[in-house]
């Protein structure tokens, strides 16, 4: 068959070809096929390609590749697809890679992924990159994930876990899983378990295994080791000393504290340190805890800490929290983790403080580190942790998931979350779960709840505002200007410019 010396312009014969595509549909393979070849010898490209595909499927594979190479000569996408794919299992890479790059150059986003693998199977990780990269800037979420991993493994785990966490937001459960060991190779066992459970729940089946097998590892205790023989003496009065206090003889703890410590016992002295500094004398305090910490008592570390932050010396409360936090106290690495935020505007590194803070699964952690998150956009992994902490009980978590259900626009998970918010103690959920009610024309419910927001705070002029729209929208007008009323009167802006426009109203219909 000679194609020489063709050329055409708009594709000819579009009714033979949309007649073929028809009969083809309906399982008339003979007569799509005479349609298909009439409307392909005229120059259709895409009919070039569906007659090819039909001779291929007859095991006529030298006619039909033919018949491909004429389409895709006249800019069939498939066309060049198909002819790089069967070149590519007949292991001529280089004939392949020319056809994937011919459709690459139409922005054809996986023919760019094909050529990366075809220069990855070459041995050229730097082409292979470029092409993923290039495809990656066009939305393939695979080409993500591949950048990903190629940083991954040459070491590069900051870099590829931000192209991990990319593709994890677009639901790539692989990424997920990379994300998850990244973390758990950092030590980070919470981290890693929300970001496989994630996975597992996308559908990752290595990702199930990852967590079983996190969960069935033994976890390194950080409690106090044996007391040795000649301690055994001081342990006894620290002992003593904390049955007097909890008796409330404090004279008595004092002086058992007093006397460990001045044996040079850290534990003596820091549990000195900790009854001075209840019962008001700070200065003492702070030099027995300074005292023990520099004896390497990592608690008396975090309380130096504690006191040096609230003189206002943060350079050196940062000092002692960094000492105690890389000695393993995890009260220190979230406090660490604040000063870094506030004080340098440093996010990933207290972030990175918090994520190993998290292993002891404190809710009010897990929670800061999901409004963190939140705050740099990171929506996906944010959820994990609110959700993590609301599992623990973090009404907090349970508000902003309702929030972000809200902002979906899912009425029904946001207001189980914000009830679950109110239940758990968060009061103010309650003007948040009437709004959604309201929203859905719920109005006897809404109605309630807005109640039980001004219960909450009877000064809350929100839930005020919002009863004034709600009786507003039902023609309840008298009622809506005494809410507006007492809203505005506690500054609510929107409340003053909605009465102010109803009394507009009612000037105007009276005149």
């Amino acid at each position: 068959m000679d194609f020489s010396g063709a050329t055409f312009a708009e594709p000819p014969m579009a009714v033979e070809f949309e007649a073929g595509l028809t009969a083809l549909g309906e399982g008339d393979h003979p007569r799509a096929a005479t349609l298909l070849r009439a409307a392909a010898e005229a120059g259709h490209p895409a009919a070039a390609f569906h007659y090819g595909s039909l001779c291929h499927e007859a095991g006529e594979t030298d006619e039909g590749e033919q018949w491909w190479r004429f389409g895709a000569d006249l800019g069939d996408p498939q066309a060049m697809h198909n002819l790089g794919v069967v070149h590519r299992r007949r292991g001529d890479d280089a004939t392949a890679e020319q056809w994937f790059r011919r459709l690459a150059d139409t922005g054809d986003t996986t023919a760019m992924c094909l050529v990366a693998e075809c220069r990855l199977d070459a041995g050229d990780q730097a082409g292979a990159e470029h092409w993923w990269s290039l495809a990656a800037e066009g939305g393939d979420v695979d080409a993500v994930f591949n950048l990903g991993v190629g940083h991954r493994s040459r070491g590069e785990s900051d870099t590829a876990e931000q192209w991990f966490r990319a593709a994890a937001e677009a639901g790539h459960s692989g990424a997920m899983e990379n994300i998850g060991m990244i973390h758990h190779d950092r030590g980070e066992r919470v981290a890693a378990s929300l970001w496989w459970r994630h996975a597992a729940e996308a559908g990752g089946r290595s990702a199930a295994r990852r967590l079983e097998e996190l969960e069935a590892e033994p976890v390194d205790s950080d409690g106090p080791g044996p007391v040795e023989s000649g301690d055994v003496a001081k342990a006894a009065g620290l002992e003593r000393g904390a049955r007097a206090e909890e008796l409330g003889d404090l004279a008595e703890a004092e002086r058992e504290y007093r006397w460990v410590a001045d044996t040079g016992y850290p534990p003596g002295m820091r549990a000195l340190g900790n009854l001075l500094r209840d019962h008001g004398d700070e200065t003492e305090a702070r030099e027995w805890f300074r005292l023990a910490a520099e004896a390497g008592d990592t608690k008396a570390m975090f309380n130096l800490g504690v006191a040096l932050h609230g003189d206002g010396d943060t350079e050196a409360a940062e000092a002692w929290f960094r000492r105690a936090a890389e000695a393993g106290d995890t009260a220190a690495m979230f406090n660490l983790g604040h000063v870094l935020l506030n004080g340098h505007d440093d996010r990933q590194a207290a972030l990175a403080w918090w994520r190993r803070a998290a292993e002891d699964r404190d809710p009010h952690v897990l929670h800061g580190i999901g409004l963190l998150l939140l705050h740099q956009d990171h929506i996906t992994e944010a959820v994990l942790w609110f959700r993590e902490a609301a599992s623990l009980g973090s009404a907090d978590s349970m508000y902003h998931l309702g929030l972000l259900a809200t902002g979906d626009d899912d009425s029904e998970t946001a207001a189980a979350w914000y009830l679950r918010a109110y239940e758990a103690g968060r009061g103010d959920a309650a003007n948040n779960l009437a709004a959604v009610l309201h929203r859905d024309d719920e109005f006897e419910a809404a109605e309630e709840w807005y109640g039980k927001a001004l219960e909450h705070d009877p000064h809350d002029s929100r839930p005020m505002h919002n009863l004034g729209e709600l009786y507003r929208g039902r023609g309840r007008t008298i009622e809506a200007a005494i809410w507006w009323r007492k809203a505005a009167e506690l500054g609510n802006t929107g409340s003053a410019r909605a009465l102010a426009a109803l009394e507009r109203d009612r000037a105007a219909d009276s005149g």
